[in-house]
This record gives structure tokens, C-alpha cells and sequence, in this order.
């Protein structure tokens, strides 16, 4: 079975078990800025933590101009539960200023451009590009990088800009933001990073991992 076969395979399981999350993938879907900001929250934070730190600071500052209006001090202390809270707050004011100052209160579209603001890497700007402007990309997580590796579609050592480029050379335009959403749960509920369901996988006649295994 080659690749594009098996990517038939894989994205009929997904579109069985994950069809709802295409539309409920994040809160604040759509809106750049709020994903932006969202995602840096996200930095080495669990989900639920993220979600509840994001929600208590959108709901003193709901824009661009209302979060500049906040000092650090009061960002550290609206995201507090997620962790990290002192480097974050300081990237997302100084993000914040950014924007206004070089991009007239617009979020940037490219890639390249939200990677110069700052705390913003591949991940934060991917995401930010798929979930924030609706553009079709995969956003290489820690479950987006290992899963495809497990497969055997791209050797240990690749890097995750290779995880990217293989897996949208796979991947059809408009199917990899379900894609990346599809994954990152598989990721969580049966292709664990530890002690993995391979026993609820329905991949195991071509996962490397499992025929190693066994």
C-alpha cells in the first residue's frame, strides 16, 4: 500500500470518528488576533489551562486596542494559571505593540511576517495561519510530528518543517486543516506517545511502530 493509499485509509477512519471537530477545532476561530494570543498562551500548557487563561483575558481585553491597553502586570495576572505567565505576558505586549506599530492593527498573513513577532515560531504561525485566516496548513505539533514517523512516512530524525512539507505533499489543499485537527486527537485518544491503543488502531497493517513491535 503505497502513501496516497494509506492517507485514503487513514483520512475515511478520521472523517468516521472526528467529522465534528472540523467546525469546533478552536474558541476563537477566525479571529487572528484572539488565536495569536491564544497560542502563545498555549506555550508548554496543557489544553484545559490554556482555554480557561484565554477566556479570562479575552474578557477584559476582546482587541488589539484593549489588550494594548493593558499593562504587563495585568496580563501576568489574567493568565496566571497557565504557567510561564511572566514571559508570556511580556510577549504578548510587546506582540501586541508590534502590530499596531508595523501593521497598522492588522495581524499579518504570511508566514514569514508573524514569524518576526515575538515568541511566535513555525507551530504559533501555522496555526495562527489555519485557524486565524482559514488558510489550508498543517501546524506540526508534538502528536502532528510523531504520529506520521510511527507510520514509517518520514524517518526519527526528520525535522518538523520536513514533517510539514511531507505531509502536505499527501495531503489534498482543503483537507489538512481536518487533517492536523484529526491527528492531534488521534494523538491523544489511541496513538499515544506513551503505551500507545495499538490494539484500537486501525493503521497496524502498515504502522512501522506496530510491526516492529511485534
Amino acid at each position: 500500500m503505497n502513501l496516497k493509499e494509506q492517507y485514503k485509509e487513514i483520512k475515511k477512519f478520521f472523517e468516521e470518528r472526528y467529522s465534528e471537530l472540523e467546525t469546533a477545532a478552536e474558541d476563537n476561530s477566525r479571529n487572528p488576533y484572539a488565536v495569536l494570543i491564544s497560542c502563545i498562551i498555549s506555550q508548554r500548557t496543557k489544553e484545559e489551562r490554556t482555554k480557561k487563561a484565554s477566556r479570562k483575558l479575552f474578557k477584559e481585553a476582546d482587541s488589539l486596542e484593549k489588550m494594548n491597553d493593558l499593562s504587563e502586570e495585568e496580563i501576568k495576572e489574567l493568565i496566571k494559571q497557565a504557567g510561564m505567565y511572566n514571559q508570556k505576558a511580556k510577549r504578548i505586549k510587546k506582540t501586541t505593540e508590534k502590530i499596531l506599530e508595523e501593521h497598522d492593527g492588522e495581524v499579518p498573513r504570511s508566514r514569514e511576517e508573524l514569524m518576526k513577532l515575538p515568541g511566535v515560531g513555525y507551530k504559533t504561525a501555522d496555526v495562527t495561519r489555519c485557524f486565524g485566516f482559514d488558510i489550508n496548513t498543517i501546524a506540526v505539533d508534538t502528536h502532528v510530528n510523531r504520529i506520521p514517523k510511527r507510520w514509517g512516512w518520514l524517518p526519527k530524525e526528520a525535522s518538523k518543517e520536513e514533517v510539514k512539507k511531507k505531509l502536505e505533499e499527501i495531503t489534498p489543499k482543503e483537507d489538512r486543516r481536518f487533517f492536523h485537527v484529526a491527528l492531534i486527537h488521534f494523538g491523544r485518544d489511541i496513538c499515544l506517545p506513551r503505551n500507545p491503543k495499538c490494539e484500537k488502531c486501525q493503521f497496524t497493517d502498515f504502522c512501522d511502530y506496530y510491526i516492529k513491535k511485534k
